[in-house]
């Protein structure tokens, strides 16, 4: 399909979506429900999950209702009290009912939003480093991102950090209202919730007594194929056991990929775990690339080191920066022998002390209560309505 047959329908899909939800919106009012996606349907996850558990502890009257692509998916995370569609005419209907929505990606041309309705945009990656959306036009010669209509029927944008801040307003084209409180899926990175921390280790057969290595890089715009590990785990892990601690390491592939080949049975692959923040959550040091998850393991204030180690393929055939990795301050390795020495040359301190310096470079704003707020924000939407 070329180009112009492709925007072509998506624009009569668009005009489809709006006639429908314009109708239907007639005949059946406003419920007293959320609906949540997460990756356009395709987890149950990231901020939206810590929304959706939120609403649901503070205001258990609330329907809640997950878009997923697959509704039959099996998910242990998913409560019981979640209804799950999975279709677009399902999708349609919940949303043209819902007091609110609340979603991770840019929201498409055709959504018709009624008086009353409550959109929250939480995005996925506040202190990331690539380009995303209008920023991106140039460097992936696309034409999709003319369909985004954020700037139209958003009420409120969620961000941790000046840096996102400017994320809304030049990648989206957004000038109404940002929260700029944090992120809601890093409450729990802030308010470290043992139990929670012991539930997911069991689940991945985890002891208690290991230290945890997580490998998580991110998606290449030029390949469908599984990603070779960068890094030489083992001799990461081999450094990290000579300075001390009995170290494992969970390699976690993004979504946005097909998979990450594993080099030994001594690693686990978690690229299935639903959450990537639960892993965040129970890691003791955190190795990527260019994935945006860097900027939440800060708050951590444990190692967060970026392999940058095809930075020149990826600024060339893949996704370009926003800035320079180098002005952020991150500790960076662009080869094996530099990871080594990284490791081998700082202690818990310097890393600690490095965390701080990367997030006041972004202007960072985490208060632990994202999530708590929003929902207050949802209900006093759905108040105000119906006064």
């Amino acid at each position: 399909m070329n180009k112009k047959t492709e925007n072509i329908k998506l624009k009569l899909v668009s005009m489809r979506n709006f006639i429908f939800l314009h109708i239907w919106s007639l005949f059946h009012p406003i419920e007293k429900k959320v609906l949540f996606s997460s990756f356009g349907g395709k987890e149950y996850s990231e901020d939206p999950r810590a929304i959706s558990e939120k609403l649901h502890d503070l205001f258990p009257d609330y329907k809640i209702v997950w878009s997923f692509t697959d509704k039959n998916t099996d998910n242990f995370l998913i409560p019981d009290y979640v209804k799950k569609v999975g279709t677009k005419f399902e999708y349609l209907k919940e949303f043209s009912t819902s007091a609110a929505m609340v979603t991770t990606n840019a929201i498409n041309a055709g959504t018709y939003k009624r008086k009353g309705q409550f959109i929250v945009q939480t995005w996925h990656g506040d202190r990331g480093f690539k380009r995303c959306l209008y920023e991106s036009l140039k460097d992936l010669g696309i034409k999709r991102a003319v369909k985004i209509t954020d700037n139209k029927v958003t009420d409120i944008c969620v961000a941790a950090s000046d840096y996102g801040e400017s994320v809304y307003r030049n990648a989206f084209r957004y000038n109404g209202e940002i929260l700029k409180i944090g992120m809601p899926r890093n409450d729990k990175l802030l308010n470290n919730n043992e139990k929670e921390i012991n539930l997911i280790k069991t689940y991945l057969n985890i002891s208690p007594d290991k230290k945890i290595l997580l490998y998580a890089p991110t998606f290449r715009d030029n390949t469908k194929s599984n990603q070779n590990p960068l890094i030489d785990i083992s001799l990461t892990l081999e450094e990290l056991n000579n300075k001390g601690g009995d170290w494992i390491c969970i390699v976690r592939a993004h979504s946005a990929s097909n998979g990450i080949n594993i080099p030994n049975d001594n690693i686990i692959n978690a690229s299935k775990y639903p959450d990537m923040a639960d892993l965040l959550l129970i890691s003791d040091m955190l190795i990527t690339d260019y994935s945006s998850c860097a900027g939440d393991f800060l708050l951590r204030k444990k190692p967060v080191i970026l392999a940058a180690f095809d930075k020149a393929d990826y600024e060339n055939n893949c996704r370009n920066f926003r800035i320079p990795i180098e002005e952020t301050g991150y500790f960076i390795a662009y080869n094996q022998d530099e990871l080594n020495s990284i490791i081998r040359n700082n202690t818990d301190e310097d890393f600690k002390q490095n965390c701080e310096q990367v997030l006041d470079f972004y202007n960072t704003v985490e208060t632990g209560k994202a999530s708590e707020e929003i929902c207050y924000r949802i209900d006093k939407a759905y108040r105000d309505y119906f006064k």
